[in-house]
């Protein structure tokens, strides 16, 4: 029995936050994780340039 509904259950969860963060607001998106896309800072010296 644990092996149906632990997937069925898992899977009506996702459905339902992905469902309302697409149309009514991206904040229940919180509830799948947060993801932010990285943010990397700037190289503090050019990378050299290879001239031929």
């Amino acid at each position: 029995m644990t092996g149906v509904l632990t997937p069925v259950a898992t899977f009506a969860y996702y459905a339902v936050f992905r469902f309302a963060e697409e149309h009514l607001s991206p904040r229940f998106g919180w509830f799948l994780g947060y993801a932010r896309p990285p943010k990397y800072e700037a190289a503090p010296y050019p990378l050299p340039r290879v001239r031929p």
